[in-house]
């Protein structure tokens, strides 16, 4: 189980971006590459794919194929370093918006829903529920959150797990998030979703 029980930073070094120019246009600039660096320490790199629409993510041990219907990413594709399918993302829209997200592992006899209400507020809370792939019947996980924006972009996650709080804290080099020119990823909510 992915354990994130202390606070994280999220940075994205984005050297080829200024983003106090407004003189750049809107949409052209795309992130090649993401470091993300933990409170720890610990960091890891991700380099980013397109073909006029993102295509993949490569990191150092998966690949992580996109499926965009319009610019709605519609699906994620996560396979390991063998080639071998490890983790399939499905993303559910209503009016527009990001509903729910279905996470299924293949060496896993359960599945996850994440169901999303967008807040007035402007935030975003989520509930995650645990459902068996035989029966389809529902358990609740326990884990429930919220994500918190600040100009367009995610600045922060709360999350809980049963006696567990947390919060995750993103923060990048630029004013922007670098994939906000990305199509369909403002659509998406899940950066960092705890994974088993």
């Amino acid at each position: 189980m992915k354990k994130l029980l202390f606070k994280d930073a999220l940075i994205w070094l984005t050297s080829f971006f200024n983003g106090d120019n407004p003189s750049w246009p809107s949409g052209s600039i795309l992130a090649k590459k993401g470091i993300f660096t933990q409170s720890g320490g610990r960091a890891y790199c991700e380099d980013m794919v397109y073909n006029d629409k993102i295509v993949r993510v490569i990191g150092k041990d998966y690949v992580i194929a996109y499926t965009l219907k319009k610019d709605l990413n519609i699906k994620t594709e996560e396979c390991n370093r063998n080639g071998d399918l490890d983790i399939v993302k499905e993303y559910h829209y209503a009016k527009g918006r990001l509903a729910a997200l279905t996470i299924k592992k293949t060496e896993l006899s359960f599945y996850s829903k994440i169901k999303f209400v967008h807040n007035f507020d402007g935030t975003v809370s989520y509930k995650d529920l645990r459902l068996n792939s035989s029966t389809n019947t529902k358990d609740d996980r326990g884990y429930v959150g919220k994500f918190i924006f600040k100009d367009g972009n995610l600045i922060q996650k709360l999350y809980s797990y049963y006696e567990h709080e947390g919060s995750i804290v993103y923060d990048y080099d630029v004013k922007n998030n670098p994939f906000k020119n990305v199509a369909g990823f403002d659509f998406l909510l899940d950066i960092d979703m705890p994974q088993s």
